[in-house]
């Protein structure tokens, strides 16, 4: 069974959901978790770069601390800390990008994700038709 994809790195601990393991409790989680991280880091900081945006005015625009906002976000790019629920989703507004795109499994389904998002109305009608027809 795979672990949920919502974990969170906190301080010395690692969140699953509300339960708080050490890192030395939950081997697998660790080794789980880092991908998720890399990727949701990598997803950042390409859309980031593609709005022309540095790490300080994303953090800024999302509602971070402006004294914080750098570092925080240079932090989730890297993969060293994750952001929470929140803030992932107010940083996906500022992106453009539903908070569903950082954490796909792949990047054709991220790429799918990204691209319903930004569709038009009737574009998004087009689509689910298509999906029906062939599913």
């Amino acid at each position: 069974m795979e672990p949920p994809i919502d974990r969170l790195k906190t301080s010395q601990h690692y969140q699953i959901g509300s339960i708080r393991k050490s890192p030395s409790h939950d081997h697998a989680g660790i080794r789980l978790l880092m991908p998720v991280m890399t990727t949701l880091g990598n997803r950042l900081k390409e859309l980031r770069l593609a709005a022309g945006l540095s790490q300080e005015q994303l953090g800024i625009e999302a509602g971070l601390e402006p004294a914080s906002a750098s570092a925080r976000m240079n932090r989730y790019e890297l993969g060293k800390r994750a952001p929470d629920a929140v803030t992932l989703e107010k940083l996906g507004e500022v992106l453009n990008a539903p908070a569903a795109y950082f954490y796909a499994s792949s990047d054709d389904l991220a790429a799918l994700i990204l691209r319903f998002h930004r569709s038009t109305k009737a574009d998004k009608l087009k689509i689910k038709q298509l999906l029906g027809e062939i599913g």
